[in-house]
């Protein structure tokens, strides 16, 4: 395996990971449609139920459906006009869940106690998705499978991929970034060779080991990627 080798390696991993990066922001958009389409067609219907829960002549309020509790609180929603959608919420009002489904699949979305997404699961046509958010609602981790290969992501607080994990028909591949999102660290296998690779802060391969059916081999590179010196 040489500089060419890794450099083929390291397009097929990047086609890859800008795919389910594309796939991720679509079912991010599919989740965040589905709660902001629950709250707009049920914000208008809080005052019909409180209503109805001072006068206490009913305890179910159809306009598509909503049910309060006793204190005239929101607590179970579900409408059907947009996109079918089921909406829970807490003793405070507070969105907690949010199942629903549009054109690209079904979704649900969990939410903290201050309404910020904490976890959402989508399953587009391109297949399933698993996104998991901090406290603040940044996303920290998605899990999916694109295709026929599984990857982990992995975010800082600044939203900024940081760890990268895929496996497909070529290998398992293990990316590190730094904090500004450049590559700096890769281990993968590829047709029976394996590699780790270094890269610099302009994440320009500096160093490569690798293990093929021939025996090992350490290159070191320039600036530009070209080899200046090799072992053995």
């Amino acid at each position: 395996m040489n500089a060419n080798d890794l450099q083929a390696m390291g397009e097929r991993f990047t086609r890859l990971e800008r795919e389910v990066s594309l796939w991720k922001r679509a079912a991010t958009a599919t989740i965040v449609l589905l709660v902001a389409l629950i709250a707009f067609s049920l914000t208008t219907r809080t005052r019909e139920a409180r209503a109805a829960a001072d006068s206490s002549a009913k305890d179910l309020v159809v306009s598509s459906l909503t049910i309060v509790d006793e204190h005239g609180t929101r607590r179970i929603a579900l409408d059907s006009k947009s996109a079918p959608m089921l909406a829970l919420y807490d003793e405070k009002g507070t969105t907690r869940a949010v199942l629903g489904t549009d054109k690209d699949g079904p979704a649900l979305a969990l939410f903290g106690e201050k309404g910020a997404t904490r976890a959402g699961l989508a399953a587009t046509k391109l297949g399933p998705l698993l996104l998991l958010d901090d406290e603040k609602g940044t996303p920290r981790a998605t899990l999916a499978i694109y295709k026929d290969a599984p990857a982990l992501a992995l975010f800082d607080e600044k939203e900024t991929q940081r760890a990268y994990l895929t496996a497909n028909k070529d290998g398992p591949t293990l990316v590190f970034r730094a904090e500004k999102g450049t590559q700096c660290a890769r281990l993968g296998t590829d047709k029976g060779s394996s590699a780790l690779a270094l890269f610099d802060e302009k994440g320009a391969p500096r160093a490569m080991l690798a293990g093929t059916k021939d025996g090992g081999a350490l290159d070191l590179l320039d600036k530009d990627g070209k080899p200046i010196w090799r072992a053995p």
